[in-house]
């Protein structure tokens, strides 16, 4: 019942915002002098939002800087872990560990 019951009071509510906003943009329509303005403030606008997107560009750059360095050290380590000079305990054949051993 629920999976008929949820898209019909979401058309419902859908229609109810529908019906609400076309009936407030008409009825509280602006003067002409609302969008003059706002048409002057457009470049301020512009240059405030170019500014944001530098600001969130540098913040993303140094984020992803310090994930870089942290997965560069995080992989220098596996590959030391693998690839290090080993050291062996009691009992270890020296001849094995000889690279020309075969």
């Amino acid at each position: 019942m629920i999976a008929f019951i949820q898209p019909l009071l979401a058309s419902l509510i859908g229609l109810g915002l529908l019906l609400y906003g076309i009936i407030h943009s008409v009825s509280g329509f602006p003067p002409a002098q609302v969008f003059v303005t706002f048409w002057d403030s457009i470049p301020q606008m512009f240059s405030l939002l170019v500014f944001l997107l530098c600001v969130a560009a540098a913040v993303t750059g140094l984020v992803m800087l310090v994930m870089g360095i942290k997965g560069m050290r995080r992989r220098m380590l596996e590959l030391r872990h693998m690839y290090g000079r080993r050291q062996h305990g009691y009992g270890y054949d020296q001849e094995y560990g000889d690279p020309r051993y075969q």
